[in-house]
């Protein structure tokens, strides 16, 4: 089984909150892109959630990476992966094995206006705390909401409407 790498994360001195989720997909390490499949929600609730006139027509994936990538900097988010490595066939998180993190300590320490951490569901939190446990980052607030891959079961204006309170209550 290939071992799979994360993505560099993509944050600058000036991100406050950073997104996590696990580490991606088959569809985004080839696109070499966040988020990159088209089925997954991150980034129409992204957009709906930051650009509150963008039209409920229109689709994320109809702006470039770069611009996605653009407007979360922007508004001080960044986004990075819990796992820096680990051995996967396909996509999903159930087929994670033996998998390496990434190293949180130097990162906060790199990054130190971030003060909040939005989990992209339970797996990347349930990694994230094997090694890091409460308290260690005293200094930084942690939240795991629902995840957007599109194989979560739950209502996609549900989770829109949870990504989104939680981004507005931060206040960036």
């Amino acid at each position: 089984m290939n071992r799979k790498y994360c993505l560099d994360p993509l944050v600058d001195i000036e991100t406050k909150l950073v997104i996590l989720g696990t580490i991606p997909g088959e569809k985004s390490l080839l696109k070499k892109c966040y988020y990159g499949n088209e089925k997954n929600h991150f980034w129409d609730i992204v957009y709906r959630t930051l650009q509150p006139e963008f039209s409920c027509f229109e689709l994320a994936e109809s702006k470039s990476i770069l611009e996605r990538y653009k407007l979360l900097l922007e508004n001080k988010i960044g986004l990075w992966d819990v796992i820096e490595s680990c051995e996967r066939k396909g996509s999903s998180d159930s087929k994670i094995k033996n998998e390496n993190l990434n190293d949180f300590t130097t990162f906060f320490k790199r990054y130190p206006n971030i003060k909040t951490v939005l989990f992209n569901g339970s797996k990347s939190e349930k990694y994230f705390r094997k090694e890091y446990k409460d308290g260690v980052f005293s200094s930084i607030k942690f939240y795991q909401l629902n995840s957007t891959s599109s194989m979560n079961s739950n209502n996609t204006f549900k989770i829109l409407n949870e990504w989104k309170c939680q981004i507005e209550t931060i206040g960036l």
